[in-house]
């Protein structure tokens, strides 16, 4: 029988998955505070004073960071020291990153996600060879470790390099993101997808209120990071994936997880039934992904279409703070927008599918973004009206952000999909790395960061029209798959299947438990009959 099958007839979104969702949330949120750590553990002040000009005619001048005249001023190489005043304490105003040290803050942000980036390959081979569970524990382990001494550097050459360690143990995300979809049946892997964008948007919105409480940078850092620990008390109810374990041929250690989760969802696993194992368990590698011309097409164009939500999802978001007058609203805010996102997606991906609505978010996003920049200066409210827009955006970035996850997964074959994501994962990183300096431009050209986003989006959203729509198709399990049959010749179009034939098969199945349900019924009855011609006539 085959996985998806199984999984309709034990539960595919029972109790047994939704506890390993509430794992997988907590985990989620976890990683937001550290993908948007520096936001404002490297917040640099709006305002500061020197403390000593070279030039003493200009001692106690009070300068505005968000006022490009003055900030020239402050920035002409004659300050000896500056005054940060109270408001937080940020590597930034420790370490005097500043006028001509400013773009080293922007370097920090770009080590970091370069290190998720060889994390999403160095994870996803880990993922793909030893199993999806063991790559998160130990991603995670060294997260933590190398998250809590972030908090103790020196200096800000040891503390780029700590958390370069920490970019590259975070590429463990893309396995716990696999294992989510794996665990769940056909029909329901959008939800697990969508679902895990709350525990992220959650995790931005805590980590606002946390670095409003808590304004020194290295406190923050120490919390946040040791508090992965909560993680592993979800440990007993965690699983390792079966489809994961069937395509590498444990085929018994599969069924004994399905087991579990069809005890944990109060169903009964179906007696006498073998599991069908994919057309080939060979290990596969990144080699097979790119020795595959069609499979190749679609991979370069989801890379770029991650790397294009990357750089527009967190440039908004390292940019929240420029159109509010507060830096935690503005990130607060950020995540606050991505809960009726997912919303949105988990309506639309049903609805719509894949395809369209990823590239509809993109377009709507980027017109958003242009629109920051076209808007005049001489009409009214102009500020509150950029900031409709920009919220808007990354409404929609976010809604494109959690459909390309679903999206990729049911894209690539369970043998290698973990090996897959961390290839667009690549994608993605890329633009987190460019994300940074695209926003520092927007320093020197007034809102030109903003262009730059619209752009990119909008070249983005048409690509993917040229991807194949999965809604309601059947999972591919290997490379083979495809090839046999599973799409076209050109791969324009994945073979499809009828869409109620899922809900089709369930019925099936509830029919054949209620006709076993009346022969046990008619049994009992026969049987009582006989017994009761055996009792004596006094009883």
């Amino acid at each position: 029988m085959d996985i998806d099958e199984v999984f309709v007839r034990i539960g595919q979104f029972g109790t047994a998955q939704k506890k390993i969702y509430c794992g997988s949330f907590v985990l989620s949120v976890y990683f937001a505070f550290h993908m948007v750590q520096l936001v404002i553990t490297a917040a640099s002040p709006k305002h500061f004073t020197c403390n000593d000009f070279k030039n003493e005619s200009l001692n106690t001048f009070k300068f505005n960071a968000s006022d490009k005249v003055t900030s020239d001023l402050a920035c002409d190489k004659q300050c000896d020291s500056f005054d940060y005043g109270v408001e937080f304490q940020s590597i930034v105003t420790e370490w005097g990153l500043v006028c001509d040290k400013a773009y080293e803050v922007r370097t920090v942000e770009s080590i970091f996600m370069l290190g998720v980036l060889f994390g999403a390959l160095l994870y996803g081979s880990i993922s793909d060879r030893y199993g999806r569970l063991k790559a998160i524990y130990i991603g995670l382990a060294f997260t933590i470790i190398a998250g809590c001494a972030s908090s103790v550097a020196t200096s800000v050459y040891m503390y780029a390099f700590l958390r370069l360690l920490v970019g590259i143990n975070l590429g463990c995300s893309i396995a716990l993101y696999v294992l989510s979809v794996e665990i769940v049946g056909a029909t329901e892997r959008h939800i697990m997808s969508v679902l895990g964008s709350v525990g992220f948007a959650i995790g931005i919105i805590v980590y606002a209120a946390l670095g409003y409480f808590i304004r020194n940078w290295r406190v923050l850092s120490m919390l946040t990071s040791a508090s992965g620990f909560t993680f592993y008390a979800f440990h007993l109810v965690l699983v390792e994936s079966p489809r994961w374990l069937l395509s590498h041929g444990h085929t018994a250690r599969a069924e004994k997880v399905l087991r579990k989760i069809a005890l944990g969802n109060g169903k009964h696993y179906p007696a006498h039934v073998s599991l069908k194992r994919p057309v080939s368990t060979k290990q596969a590698t990144l080699l097979d992904v790119y020795g595959n011309a069609l499979l190749l097409r679609w991979t370069l164009i989801q890379v770029y279409s991650w790397c294009v939500n990357s750089t527009v999802y967190y440039g908004l978001t390292l940019a929240a703070g420029d159109l509010v007058s507060s830096l935690y609203m503005g990130i607060a805010l950020s995540g606050v927008i991505e809960i009726p996102a997912v919303v949105f997606t988990l309506y639309l991906v049903k609805r719509f599918g894949r395809r369209l609505p990823l590239c509809l978010c993109m377009l709507l996003g980027g017109t958003s973004c242009i629109a920051i920049y076209l808007i005049p200066v001489t009409v009214s409210r102009r500020l509150l009206i950029q900031n409709v827009c920009a919220l808007f955006g990354k409404l929609c970035i976010s809604s494109s952000f959690a459909t390309i996850y679903i999206h990729s997964a049911e894209l690539f074959p369970t043998s290698v999909r973990n090996a897959g994501m961390g290839i667009v994962s690549v994608g993605a990183r890329l633009g987190g790395t460019l994300s940074p300096f695209i926003v520092l431009l927007g320093d020197h050209f007034y809102d030109m960061h903003f262009v730059i986003f619209g752009l990119l989006a909008f070249t983005a959203g048409l690509l993917n029209l040229l991807l194949p729509e999965t809604l309601n198709k059947p999972t591919l399990e290997s490379i083979e798959d495809l090839n046999a049959g599973f799409a076209k010749a050109r791969g324009k179009e994945l073979l499809a299947i009828d869409p109620s034939s899922v809900h089709h098969l369930q019925k099936l199945i509830e029919d054949e438990e209620a006709e076993d349900q009346m022969e046990e019924d008619v049994l009992w009855d026969t049987n009582s009959m006989e017994r009761a011609k055996l009792m004596p006539a006094h009883v």
